[in-house]
């Protein structure tokens, strides 16, 4: 009688083992490594001494792969709709995404999905994404995301005819500026133009659609590509904004030249107001 309830419990143990197992088993989707391409916005990721990945892609509001490029500079993309093409490989952990390695890695639309906007009062143009929606009144124009109640995007004329102390020193259209950083990925941006200043002051803080720091950073990288588009009306002549990326890129000088997301100029000629981009702390 002991002898059966001996195998009677060893019988359950097992059976326990078994239908715990089954209920841990991984069921999630098949990975389908090799050749892949895609389409999303463009995300940069968290530095990482051990996962694989300098950005994110996005595709539909989901996080789908880490991308990295061998050959490639994608600073200058994120916040952006790029199309990738490359070769999809594990991350180190499994437990990551997995990591597109970038043959191709080109924005998906050009500057036909950003809405010019001119204005006279201010004496600019910018260019802002479609999907932002401008406002203006008198000597201030505002930008909102739909659905939005508080302006993403604030440009108006300050009083008094000198920049505020701080921040980084830059040079938009050969004008001097200066970024005063603020908590998250908010800033404000001053430009001296002749005896006025103009401030653009962006806050995706106070937006309620932006509830991850991916979204924050995807509107920051959208502002920093409406800050490249940024001319005055009054300059005979439309010089291109260049906006500039990476660690040791010229910029300054006559045309403005801006540094991209996480760099600013640091100039050394300041005769002809030039230097090179470096990261910022």
């Amino acid at each position: 009688m002991k002898t059966h309830l001996k195998f009677l419990t060893l019988t359950a143990a097992i059976a326990t083992v078994v239908t715990f197992s089954a209920c841990t088993k991984n069921d999630g989707p098949t990975i389908n490594y090799g050749p892949t391409s895609a389409t999303g916005t463009l995300i940069k990721a968290e530095n990482s001494l051990v996962r694989r990945g300098s950005h994110i892609l996005v595709v539909e509001n989901e996080k789908k792969y880490f991308v990295e490029s061998r050959t490639q500079n994608m600073t200058d993309l994120e916040g952006q709709t790029v199309y990738v093409q490359g070769t999809l490989e594990a991350n180190t952990s499994k437990s990551d995404l997995p990591v597109l390695v970038a043959e191709t890695v080109k924005r998906s639309h050009g500057d036909e999905d950003l809405h010019r906007f001119e204005i006279p009062t201010l004496n600019i143009r910018i260019g802002v994404p479609q999907t932002w929606e401008g406002s203006i009144k008198n000597k201030v124009a505002t930008f909102m995301l739909p659905g939005e109640t508080n302006p993403l995007l604030t440009i108006r004329l300050m009083s008094g005819t000198t920049l505020p102390p701080g921040g980084t020193s830059i040079f938009i259209r050969n004008r001097r500026g200066t970024r005063i950083a603020g908590q998250g990925n908010s800033e404000d941006v001053y430009i001296l133009e002749k005896d006025t200043v103009i401030e653009l002051h962006f806050d995706p803080a106070m937006q309620e659609q932006l509830k991850t720091e991916e979204d924050g950073t995807v509107v920051a990288s959208q502002f920093e590509r409406a800050l490249g588009t940024l001319s005055f009306l009054t300059d005979k002549e439309s010089i291109t904004q260049v906006t500039g990326s990476g660690a040791g890129t010229p910029c300054g000088g006559a045309a403005g030249i801006l540094c991209g997301a996480g760099y600013f100029c640091n100039i050394t000629d300041l005769e002809n107001q030039i230097g090179q981009c470096k990261a910022r702390k």
